[in-house]
């Protein structure tokens, strides 16, 4: 009663391996009434409870008697509804999904994705969206936050992992919440997890650890359909994390995914320390010979349209219970793909240039060609779509179809690993890659000493040195980068 005032239930959740035999080791008592008793855990499961408690009601008591850390949180259990229509938004984000791959074959003829085809006909596509990072990490935390990868900190695990992440007020979670909003995540992927802290501000977070959750996104769907029946007349903040398209995409039987999981730590804060460690650290993926690349590219096709059809029941559910009446859904990728036959900058297009589908409500389609940062705008997106239900205009314009006000001339990306800071700046027609070194005492970059620099022409092809004169832009994204780097306070 202490430490959590004037709320209606608190959740005990658990994080690591828990065998305790047959002697009850937690205990988690209402007065004198023993309310749950935990002996064991298996290794892959996160273990949470949610304990309905009122003013004047029993004291709580949960007695720890093992070794194992616990969280105790307080959870907002029921929402009060909306004066208005509830506007539910449920955001999709699959991993490595390139938007190479979708925009070939997004037509009424998909064989890949007929199922998103079908879904999004009518929506608004985005097709010049850039993702602010290479890899799931620092793309995840930055749609979340609308901040650069070394603004907000997660961006190399050997170096930094922020530890303040739960007391930030500004993440889009924590955001929703206080409007008013339920808001519920879900993922299996090991950057994504709460030692990380990335279940700040969700009330309700589920969070199942490859390979042992199998990378099964029907099971990420199950918890979104939970999670919409438990609260049908409350607005709902869903973010779906799914990593089923990205690496490796085997086709393995259930069996042989069983043998894989002795080899592989299970609980988050082992997969935490793993990571520390550089064990699972993104550095790129591998490149491949022009004939591996064609093998490749289709195992990602399959992935893509087995998820595809997954999604196809998902979205059948939302059209079934009604919901598309009163629910906005998003779907993006965290990043792209790239197996480029050749060394490539890190932050290649292929890496970086990734789908943006947005649905609302009787909305129309509409192709959108204006430059789009879903590291920087996405909590843009989610705020108009929150003004647009409540006709609220004083921070956000009324917009049907969101644009970055002011409209993007260019995109930065960025990335740091080790002592090496690269940053790609782009708009439609020039990219320029360029790394420096970084020093990991001061925690700035050294932009007078460049490494290398590469700039690529509209159709994809590297310019020569000596061709660079014949590009004014060139100059005015060098005077971009300074002003970047100058502040953000890298330099």
């Amino acid at each position: 009663k202490k430490l959590f005032k004037n709320i209606e239930g608190i959740r005990v959740g658990i994080t690591h391996n828990f065998e305790t035999g047959n002697k009850s080791l937690l205990e988690i008592k209402k007065g004198k009434t023993l309310f749950r008793s935990i002996h064991s855990i298996p290794k892959s499961e996160w273990f949470d409870v949610i304990i309905p408690c009122k003013r004047n009601s029993q004291d709580i008591t949960i007695s720890n008697k093992s070794n194992k850390d616990i969280i105790i949180s307080a959870p907002a259990l029921i929402q009060k509804p909306s004066h208005k229509e509830s506007q539910n938004i449920i955001v999709i984000v699959l991993d490595s999904l390139t938007n190479k791959i979708v925009d070939k074959d997004f037509s009424k003829n998909s064989k890949i994705v007929p199922n998103i085809y079908k879904f999004f006909e009518n929506s608004h596509r985005y097709v010049n969206s850039f993702s602010i990072a290479e890899w799931t990490l620092p793309s995840i935390y930055s749609m979340l936050s609308g901040k650069y990868p070394l603004e907000h900190g997660y961006f190399d695990l050997k170096q930094n992992t922020p530890n303040d992440w739960n007391k930030k007020e500004n993440i889009l979670p924590v955001i929703l919440k206080k409007k008013g909003y339920q808001t519920f995540a879900c993922s299996t992927s090991k950057v994504f997890n709460p030692a990380f802290g990335s279940h700040s501000g969700f009330d309700r977070f589920f969070y199942d650890i490859y390979p042992h959750s199998g990378r099964n996104i029907h099971t990420i769907i199950g918890r979104a359909i939970e999670q919409l029946e438990s609260n049908k007349k409350g607005k709902n903040f869903c973010f779906l994390h799914i990593i089923d398209t990205h690496e490796p995409w085997t086709s393995r039987t259930i069996s042989e995914n069983c043998e894989l999981m002795d080899n592989i730590e299970g609980a988050p804060m082992e997969e935490f320390i793993n990571l520390k460690s550089g064990v699972g650290d993104s550095k790129g993926e591998p490149y491949f010979d022009n004939e591996s690349i064609n093998t490749i590219t289709k195992k990602h096709a399959v992935r893509i349209k087995n998820v595809d059809l997954y999604l196809s029941l998902f979205f059948n559910y939302l059209e079934n219970n009604n919901f598309l009446k009163n629910t906005n859904i998003i779907l993006t990728g965290d990043h792209g793909t790239s197996y480029t036959a050749g060394k490539r900058p890190l932050l290649n297009k292929d890496r970086t240039n990734v789908p943006l589908f947005i649905r609302k409500p009787y909305c129309s389609k509409k192709i959108v060609k204006d430059l789009l940062n879903t590291g920087l705008d996405f909590k843009n997106i989610i705020n108009s779509i929150v003004c647009d239900s409540n006709n609220e205009t004083e921070e956000f314009e009324n917009k049907k179809i969101y644009i970055p006000n002011p409209k993007r001339d260019f995109i930065i990306s960025e990335s740091l690993f080790g002592i090496r800071y690269k940053i790609c700046i782009r708009d439609k027609n020039l990219e320029m890659h360029r790394v420096f070194p970084y020093d990991k005492k001061t925690k700035k970059i050294a932009y007078k000493k460049p490494i290398t620099t590469t700039i690529f022409d509209s159709e994809n092809k590297i310019i020569n040195r000596k061709d660079y004169s014949k590009f004014s832009k060139i100059t005015y994204f060098n005077e971009i980068l300074i002003k970047h780097l100058t502040e953000k306070k890298y330099i």
